[in-house]
Parts: C-alpha cells; structure tokens; sequence
C-alpha cells in the first residue's frame, strides 16, 4: 500500500477485514494515530460502523441480543440462542431490511442461492458487540443465511 502512494515507510494497519468482505480499510502513517483511530471506533458517539448483508428474505428491525459459542461438533460453526448466560452476550441492530432484485452475479462462480432477477433483501446492521462471526451467526439465527455463506 505504501509503494501505491509513494512512501517509502511502512503504512500501519488500524483494523481487519474478514476475508470475502469488502470494505473500506483505514491504514495510519504513525503509532499515534493508530492509536487515537482505535480509540475513535470504540466511543460510538464520535464513529459507528455500519454493515450491508445480502440475505434472501427480511431481518427482524430493531436490537436484537443473543448469546453465542463455537459449535461442540464443529470448531468453525457456531450456535446462537435466545439465553444462556454462559454464552458470550451478542447485541446487533437492525437498521433497515429493503428488498433488492438480484442482477448478474458480480462474481464467479456465484453462490448457489444467487438468482438473477429474483428478490433478496438489503439490511444494514449496527454492531453493539464485536463477537467473531456475530453478523453471520445471528443473520442464519434469523432464519435468513448471508448469501453465500
């Protein structure tokens, strides 16, 4: 990235992208800003993030907490449910649920579930927690998978 914009030193990454997502990633020039960037993301006064998913019907609007934990059967599944206070506590807003008519698949191969011409919906989300695999998790916990998950 660096090499992109003429620098000669090292740009310093502020946060992740979990593979197949697409996003805006913000790289800093010093620590320090590294450092103040993350402290932006975590007073949700002064940033919020908010996530676009593609499913194939609509998720519930409003706050939603679950509880989640890593599948016994297997390690890089995970079960969501309604309340276990031995489970790790999910908070995730659904902002808005609008449907879409799905065109030609921006990529190949495409996911089985793509079908051109045919309705999806567009939700955008708001995390209250960062949990590993929280939106994908609680998304299918809705009865509507990512598309492509």
């Amino acid at each position: 990235a660096a090499k992109a914009i003429d620098r000669e030193s090292q740009l310093l990454i502020t946060h992740r992208l979990d593979q197949a997502t697409s996003g805006v990633l913000m790289m800093g020039k010093t620590p320090e800003f590294v450092s103040y960037f993350n402290r932006l993301l975590q007073i949700k006064e002064q940033c919020s993030k908010k996530y676009k998913l593609l499913t194939l019907g609509p998720l519930p609007l409003g706050e939603h907490v679950r509880y989640i934990s890593r599948s016994n059967d297997d390690p890089r599944s995970f079960e969501v449910v309604q309340s276990s206070p031995s489970m790790k506590r999910c908070q995730l807003t659904v902002i808005s649920s609008e449907p879409v008519v799905l065109g030609e698949c921006p990529f190949s191969p495409g996911p089985e579930e793509w079908k051109e011409g045919a309705t999806a919906y567009e939700s955008v989300v708001q995390l209250g927690t960062g949990r590993t695999h929280q939106i994908r998790s609680m998304a299918a916990s809705f009865g509507f998978p990512i598309i492509g998950d």
